[in-house]
Formats: C-alpha cells, structure tokens, sequence
C-alpha cells in the first residue's frame, strides 16, 4: 500500500517529478489556482499522463493564499502520512507549522538557492537596494523558521547541500527528477538528420540549444552576444531557445540591439519535457547552459546524458560537479563563451569523453535512481517518529 503524500506546492513543479512521486505514493496537490490552470501548466500534463492525482486548489494573491492554505492545511493534513513542501519558503512555514501541530512529519525539497536567487534580481536592477535588503532578510528568516518546524529537508546536489547545511544538521541529498536515461540517449548520423527533417532545422547549421527560460538567474546575455559576435565569421551558427520565456528571448536580443537576429535565432514554446524535448537535445551540436546563480543545472546533465558537448558558466551546482565533463566559462565572460564555442565547433570533444559524461549521468543522476532514493528516505522517516533532528 502506498504512503499516502500531500505536496504542498508555493509555485510551479516539473512533471517529471509528479509523474515519478505518483508511481511511487499517493499524491494529493495543494497549491496555488493561478500557477496550477495555467495553460500547457501542471494540470495540463497530469491530464495528459493520465495521472491519479487529486487537487486542491487555493485562490487569492501571496498574502490571501498564504492564510487560505495554512487554514486548507490545518483541515486535511491529518489524512496524509507526510507532507512534502517544495522549496524553503512560505509554503513550507505553512506546512511546517501545520505539520508540528498535527503530528504529521513535513519534508521539504529545495532545488535552488533562494538567497542567492533573489539577489540576482537586485543584479539585474529589477529591485531597488532597500527592497532587496528586506527580501533577503526575511527569505533568511523563513529558512531559520522553516529549520526549526520543519522535519527534515531534501537539497538537490552538493551545492545546495552546503547552502541548506548552514540552517539545519543532516539535510538529505536528492535528485529532483532525474534524468530519463533511457529516453535521453545519443543520435547521431543519419538519425540525426531525420530528427532535424522533422524538427524543421537546417541539417547544414550548427544547432547551440540554450533550453533554460529567461528568468533573473539566468543569463541570455552572454549567450545572445557570443553568438551574434561569432555569426560574423560563422554563417552556419544558429542559436535555439525552447522555454516559456521563449518570447523574451527575442525581445531581450531585440533591446540589446544584436545584429541579423532573424538569420541566427530560433525561439520555440516549450517541448513536452517527457516526449519532444530529448529530442531538441538529440537534434543539437552543442548545449548551453549559461546562469548567473545555479542550483544544480539539470540541462547540461540532459545534454550529456545524449552524448551531446556542454558549455556552462562556473557558478553554483555546476561549478560543483561538472568540471570533469562540460567546457566551463566564467561568469558573463563573452570573450570566454565566444572562445569556447569556437573550440567546440572546430575541435568538438572526442567520442570517448563525451561518453565520460552520458556515465556520469547513469550512475550517478538517472531518474530511477533518484525516485528510489527519494522513496527510501521517507519511507525509512516516516515510520519513525515525528522529531526533527
């Protein structure tokens, strides 16, 4: 019989993960109406996989949903056998204090720095100083609190592990979803170009996937700037964008005034992540994976895991754990990024190498892996009792 689970959710999730929780434990969603009914969103795909999954959905802006769901929580909680909170934030000071009243255990699982997230706003200008020094303050506090309420906490890769280390003694490794190996696996000749046919890509350009969203950790920038730069004496160079933002990345290259964009960018909506986009990855002569904050970096390990090269920015989880199979630049180094696309377009890593890095994947990140380590750590907390350490 299955644990039964209520994932507490405070924004978005992929449905990689989902679909794995629910082959696993019976999964009831809580969480915000606005991001749940978002066309092409989680709904959408929880339809599409045929997922049984039941849904609670809260209305209302931060502060209205913050109560509604705390006051949601304290009703249902006790039906669970645990719950798990995404992130470190406010839905999980909610599921955290719900949890210590009621006696239900509460896991959090964090895939990225949420101070260090924040600040890059500040980076980018998108808030002013004094907003930024009370946002980071009271991020700081709800990870103090959340440490305290909270039963135990998941980190995804080692970065994270020492970020969340500094709150709360043995925080667990995780893998958020993994990596479909079996569905992320190497083309290359003549499979390869049918996959271009059909992906509608020139078969003669040399494909640079950049699949992230643009979001304020991220950083387009020196992506869309290497490769205008590069476009000049490389007519084949083309650059894809396959995400939600994929709007922005056009506009953005727009703003910065980049020269003969329609010739060498291709902006795309997002692929369904667990049937189109491995085979974006399989189609590509190269991935990017260019951030100005990281948690983990699950892209580059989607492109090694299809024995595709990677460039990625030497921050975060990547500075972590890919130096041993990725081109790593420093961060917003054009000249960096412009040489090392350059390499790998004239001297692509060998066969051998590249293989290196599907491994890596395999042992080490394959969603099966993950979801079973996952799984053993709450069924092996869950039956004991509910303390935090």
């Amino acid at each position: 019989m299955k644990l039964k689970m209520l994932l507490v959710l405070e924004g978005n999730t992929d449905i990689r993960f989902v679909n794995g929780l629910c082959e696993r434990f019976d999964v009831t969603i809580l969480g915000p109406k606005s991001n749940l009914q978002v066309t092409g969103g989680l709904l959408d795909r929880i339809k599409e996989r045929g997922l049984k999954v039941d849904v609670i959905e809260i209305e209302g802006g931060r502060l209205k949903y913050q109560v509604a769901a705390f006051f949601q929580l304290l009703k249902v909680a006790s039906l669970f056998d645990f719950i798990f909170s995404q992130e470190n934030l406010r839905g999980t000071l909610n599921a955290g204090i719900v949890g210590r009243l009621k006696g239900v255990p509460v896991f959090s699982h964090s895939g990225m720095p949420p101070r260090e997230y924040y600040r890059c706003r500040y980076q980018r200008k998108q808030i002013s100083w004094f907003r930024y020094v009370v946002g980071d303050f009271v991020i700081h506090l709800l990870l103090r609190m959340n440490s305290l309420f909270c039963h135990y906490w998941f980190a995804l890769g080692p970065y994270l592990m020492e970020v969340f280390s500094a709150y709360k003694k043995g925080v667990i490794h995780a893998h958020y979803y993994g990596v479909n190996t079996e569905l992320y696996i190497p083309k290359s000749g003549e499979d390869k170009l049918k996959l271009r046919s059909e992906l509608e890509i020139d078969a003669n350009k040399f494909l640079v996937f950049f699949s992230s969203r643009v979001s304020h950790e991220k950083d387009p920038e020196t992506v869309l700037k290497a490769i205008a730069d590069l476009y000049l004496a490389h007519s084949n160079l083309i650059l894809m964008n396959l995400s939600g933002g994929h709007e922005k990345m056009r506009e953005l290259a727009k703003m910065m005034n980049l020269k003969n964009i329609d010739k060498w960018l291709i902006t795309r909506a997002p692929a369904h992540p667990m049937i189109d986009l491995p085979r974006y990855y399989q189609a590509s002569d190269l991935v990017i994976q260019s951030s100005l904050e990281e948690g983990l970096g699950l892209s580059p390990l989607e492109g090694m895991a299809c024995e595709v090269p990677v460039i990625a920015t030497d921050v975060g989880g990547m500075k972590a754990h890919l130096h041993p199979y990725c081109e790593m630049v420093p961060l917003q180094d054009v000249e960096s990024m412009k040489g090392s696309i350059e390499k790998m377009m004239e001297n692509p890593p060998s066969k051998e190498q590249l293989h290196k890095g599907r491994d890596y994947v395999i042992r080490c990140w394959s969603d099966k892996m993950a979801f079973d380590e996952l799984s053993q750590n709450i069924f092996s907390r869950v039956s004991l009792p509910s303390k935090g350490h």
